[in-house]
């Protein structure tokens, strides 16, 4: 849903002419009418929320520092509104703000970043329309700082008054920056500590409108010869209820296979409860017909897995793909290996399966990182063979073995991209 589109719903009961089963009996003397009218208020919740950023990153790591229980604030007031029938949300406003220490430029870069970043993340973890969303970004926050120096005892700020004229003052801000940090060191170490995280922030405003149902009475003239009927209105809700579902997956490329020159693509689809299914396939047809070289491997995996990690109410879409996992799985292939020696050529294609124990771990808003080794076994049959040296270019066959492997027969080091397609009804 693009736009909100706030209803004021009149319904006036009246009489009027009817036919066929609506008609109702002639009256001669003067009816009351009774009108619904509606009655709308405009309120806004305000409040803070300090998230927390690794070093050099603007993208929202829900389980670093205490960025949960921050985000899970906006989230609550959120789904109070979404709760209530006679709430319609009717805006989200974000304003980012950065401390004074570092160059403006780059805070004013980062500032914007984060706060978009946070816009991004409440707008998935909510479900909301884009058009209401709106963010601000103050790349330093001098003002909260000026605030925070005057406020200072002279044990906590000696040079209190000169950092006050400095602040007051018409340099630019890195000037006035460089100016407290060179000339009163030990102050500046003092608003490293106390001041500036209480800077680095995000406010937001939520506004909603309340609407009310109120009965008016009006008395309404009705001529003697007209047949009127009455109608009572059922009261319509001014927030519509939605319905919306998601098809959430995850890209992958198993690393250890690339790095091996088996190039590989993979997709795991969420199917609800941190069920996920997932079907990888690689392939490789690499030879050489005049070193007698061949490295040729196709054939793919099909796996269930259950994840385990703590599951986040604010963010299931991607906590679902993170954390602890156990999965059961199948695996077919077929290969070609020789390596100016000893060749082995799968003689039909061979199929397998086992378990798998591993984990995922978010490395930024929407990529993970994922360990898995699976056990289990492989079937099928194979050849041995060797590279004639006569320059024919024919291979000699030696013989035909089973393998019947059990032990190892799976390893990810996987790089996994967090998707999702939403799919929302009206409002």
């Amino acid at each position: 849903m693009k736009n909100i589109l706030l209803h004021m719903a009149m319904m006036i009961l009246a009489a009027v002419p009817v036919t066929g089963a609506a008609q109702g009996n002639a009256v001669s003397s003067q009816k009351t009418i009774i009108q619904t009218t509606d009655s709308v208020v405009i309120d806004s919740i305000t409040g803070t929320a300090h998230i927390k950023y690794p070093i050099s990153m603007a993208d929202i790591v829900e389980g670093y520092s205490n960025n949960a229980i921050e985000i899970g604030r906006i989230s609550k007031e959120l789904q109070i509104i979404k709760a209530d029938p006679t709430l319609t949300l009717h805006g989200l406003t974000i304003h980012g703000f950065g401390s004074i220490d570092g160059p403006y430029k780059l805070n004013e870069k980062v500032a914007r970043q984060r706060t978009d970043s946070l816009a991004a993340f409440v707008t998935n973890l909510s479900d909301l329309p884009d058009a209401i969303i709106t963010t601000l970004s103050t790349a330093e926050d001098w003002e909260n700082f000026k605030q925070f120096v005057e406020k200072a005892s002279a044990d906590q700020l000696p040079h209190r008054n000169e950092i006050l004229r400095i602040i007051n003052g018409t340099r630019e801000p890195d000037a006035k920056e460089w100016l407290i940090k060179s000339t009163y060191p030990e102050d500046y170490k003092y608003l490293i500590a106390n001041c500036m995280p209480q800077l680095r922030r995000s406010d937001y405003t939520i506004k909603y409108i309340k609407t009310s149902h109120i009965g008016v009475s009006k008395s309404v003239i009705v001529p003697e010869t007209t047949t009127a009927a009455v109608f009572v209105a059922d009261t319509v809700s001014t927030q519509a209820e939605k319905k919306n579902s998601s098809f959430l997956y995850a890209l992958r490329t198993n690393m250890l296979y690339d790095v091996v020159l088996i190039p590989n693509v993979g997709i795991e689809v969420y199917m609800g409860k941190r069920w996920t299914i997932g079907l990888d396939w690689f392939y490789t047809w690499f030879s050489s017909d005049n070193r007698h070289r061949y490295w040729q491997a196709y054939g793919g995996y099909l796996t269930f897995r259950r994840y385990f990690g703590q599951t986040s109410d604010l963010r299931p879409q991607t906590s679902a793909f993170t954390g602890h996992h156990l999965g059961a799985y199948v695996l077919g292939l077929t290969y070609d290996v020789e390596w100016g020696g000893k060749g082995y050529q799968a003689a039909k294609f061979g199929f397998g399966g086992g378990l798998e124990y591993g984990y995922s771990k978010k490395i930024g808003r929407k990529w993970c990182l994922d360990f898995t080794i699976g056990v289990g076994f492989q079937d099928g049959e194979y050849k041995e063979y060797e590279p004639a040296n006569d320059g024919t270019g024919h291979y000699i066959w030696l013989s035909t073995k089973k393998r019947h492997w059990w032990g190892p027969t799976k390893a990810e080091v996987s790089l996994k991209w967090l998707l999702g397609v939403k799919k929302g009804g009206k409002r």
